[in-house]
């Protein structure tokens, strides 16, 4: 299951959670009890095959 970041509109907290995707925008805010707090726009990290998380990892090698 994916890592989400959220905001709360009302408190300000901010938090991560990890939920399905089914669940992502049905979190509530653990401060303040406010229902479907916002979900943040985050970084993903991806891996390779060969097990590198550069981003490069992926790009066309460059050479003639």
């Amino acid at each position: 299951m994916p890592m989400y970041e959220y905001h709360c509109p009302r408190c300000g907290a901010r938090f991560e959670r990890i939920v399905s995707f089914t669940q992502a925008d049905q979190v509530d805010c653990p401060e303040c009890g406010t229902v479907k707090a916002q979900r943040k726009v985050s970084k993903v990290a991806l891996r390779t095959a060969e097990g590198s998380s550069s981003a490069t990892a992926c790009a066309p090698s460059g050479g003639a």
